[in-house]
C-alpha cells in the first residue's frame, strides 16, 4: 500500500512540475494613440513574472509602433491608463510594479520595448521610459500590451455628400447637353 501511495505522490508531483502559470488579460477599449484608436489588452502571467514567450510562444504580435515612435505611443497609452485608473497588471497586484511593456521589435531570441509605469502610490517609477532590449525568456513583473486597431465607421460627412451631389448634377447636365 505504501508503494502505491508513493507512486501516486510522485505522479502528481511530476504532473505539477511541468504545469505553466496562466496568462491573465485585461482590456482597455477606445484608447487614442498617435491619432489612431485601439483596444489595448494587457497580458500577464498569474505568478507575476511574464516573459515574451509566455504570451506569444515562438511567434510575436503585430507591431503598430516602432522604435522611432514607441516612446510617444507609450506616453499616449500611459496617459489613458492613468486617466481611467486602469490596472495594467491583471495577474499581479504588487503596488510597486504597476506598468506595462510596449513591444516595438522582436527576433527569435530577443525583444525591444518601452515601459509605461502608472502614477500610483508606492510604484517604483512613474512615467514612460525606454527603449530596452532583452531576451524573449527574461522575466518581467510588468504586463505586455497588444493592440487591436478600431476601425472608424465610414459615415460620409455632410460636405462629402454635397460634393457628391454636385458631381451627379454636373454629370446629369453634361448628359443633357450631349442629347
Amino acid at each position: 500500500m505504501k508503494l502505491k501511495t508513493l507512486c501516486a505522490t510522485l505522479a502528481l508531483g511530476l504532473a505539477g512540475f511541468g504545469a505553466q502559470a496562466a496568462i491573465i488579460t485585461s482590456t482597455l477599449n477606445g484608447v487614442t494613440i498617435l491619432g489612431n484608436t485601439y483596444n489595448v489588452t494587457f497580458h500577464q502571467d498569474d505568478d507575476g513574472f511574464t516573459t515574451f514567450n509566455d504570451v506569444f510562444g515562438l511567434g510575436g504580435p503585430l507591431l503598430p509602433f516602432t522604435a522611432a515612435n514607441g516612446l510617444a505611443a507609450t506616453q499616449d497609452l500611459l496617459a489613458a491608463v492613468n486617466a481611467a485608473n486602469f490596472d495594467t497588471t491583471p495577474g499581479f497586484s504588487d503596488a510597486t510594479s504597476q506598468g506595462f511593456q510596449l513591444i516595438v521589435d522582436f527576433t527569435a531570441v530577443e525583444r525591444t520595448w518601452f515601459t509605461g509605469w502608472r502614477d500610483t502610490p508606492g510604484n517604483n517609477f512613474s512615467g514612460a521610459f525606454g527603449s530596452f532590449d532583452g531576451g524573449r525568456n527574461d522575466n518581467n513583473s510588468l504586463s505586455i500590451a497588444t493592440f487591436e486597431r478600431v476601425r472608424d465607421n465610414n459615415v460620409p460627412l455632410p460636405g462629402s455628400l454635397a460634393l457628391a451631389g454636385f458631381a451627379l448634377l454636373a454629370l446629369g447636365a453634361a448628359q443633357r447637353r450631349r442629347a
